[in-house]
């Protein structure tokens, strides 16, 4: 009688299959990732970026400020 807590070549091989694919996949998408972030990589993205996250924390104080003023 085979022990319970034994696995067996068929399910271990369907299972390294299984594995393999979803890094194959993560790989892809990580390489998709890469690709994008070199075409966007330039002084305009930097700057535009920048911008925001200023605006963003210009706002966030803007917002703060108000709600701590006392009648």
């Amino acid at each position: 009688m085979p022990d319970a807590d034994t696995v067996r070549q068929d399910e271990f091989a369907a299972f390294e299959t299984s594995v393999n694919g979803k890094f194959t996949t993560l790989e892809t998408g990580i390489a998709n990732i890469w690709t994008e972030l070199k075409r966007i990589n330039n002084r305009k993205t930097w700057i535009n970026g920048s911008l925001v996250v200023f605006g963003s924390a210009l706002g966030s104080g803007i917002v703060s400020a108000l709600q701590h003023m006392h009648p």
